[in-house]
């Protein structure tokens, strides 16, 4: 009898015969021996930041709200390989950056900032439904991070900030498999800071040194791509 004709063979959909057989879809999701490529950013970011100046200079606490794709929000890139189908290794490269100036025609006054972020993490993912085209999974990142800020104004006075912390990093989230090699990640991502800064205040004055330590929680979303090596 010539294949397409007939029951298919016990358990199985045998190739040859026609999909109303019922073939079981072949899994497109496994990442075992795939290397990830990702592009980034996040949608919304809420930080809340303490600060507390040495030898008993007071402390300051700061808190920020970011959503939308606005120039506040960093790009990170991703990178990863699926060890197995369920646990992925890798690591983040977290950029970010900001530039403005301000001018006054009247006073003929004109100020200059900028700022820039940088994180460095190793990472490790685990996928929970590695056969599902929506596969929940959780992560870890543990890395370094530095801040700088410099507000410049036309008058010579200056004041320079920079930070270097250690982050802790936790998420959880879903790859949607849109098709063979390439999905959209969606994550709630929570994380815990703490390290030391160093402010320059203008006009010669000593430089102040603080300790820093917060948390942020943000959304973010990511496309991924999934290459055999």
């Amino acid at each position: 009898m010539p294949p397409g004709y007939g029951p298919p063979p016990q358990g199985l959909a045998a190739a040859g015969y026609p999909g109303m057989y019922g073939a079981p879809e072949a899994p497109i999701t496994s990442v075992e021996g795939l290397l990830q490529l990702s592009l980034g950013t996040y949608f919304v970011r809420y930080t809340s930041t303490s600060l507390s100046l040495d030898n008993n200079g007071g402390d300051l606490s700061r808190t920020d709200l970011n959503w939308g794709f606005s120039t506040t929000s960093p790009v990170f890139i991703e990178g990863g390989y699926g060890i197995t189908d369920k646990l992925v290794i890798g690591g983040l490269v977290q950029l970010g950056g900001v530039s403005s100036s301000t001018e006054a025609e009247m006073a003929g006054a004109k100020i200059e900032s900028s700022g820039f972020d940088l994180l460095l993490a190793p990472k490790v993912d685990y996928h929970f439904m590695p056969t599902s085209k929506i596969n929940p999974f959780v992560g870890g990142m543990l890395g370094v991070e530095i801040n700088s800020v410099s507000p410049l104004a036309a008058a010579g006075m200056s004041t320079d900030d920079s930070q270097t912390s250690f982050m802790l990093l936790a998420r959880g989230g879903l790859r949607c498999f849109l098709f063979d090699g390439f999905s959209i990640d969606p994550a709630l991502v929570v994380g815990f800071r703490i390290g030391s800064g160093t402010t320059s205040p203008p006009a010669g004055a000593p430089d102040l040194d603080y300790s820093v330590s917060g948390f942020r929680i943000g959304l973010s979303v990511s496309m991924s791509g999934w290459l055999k090596i």
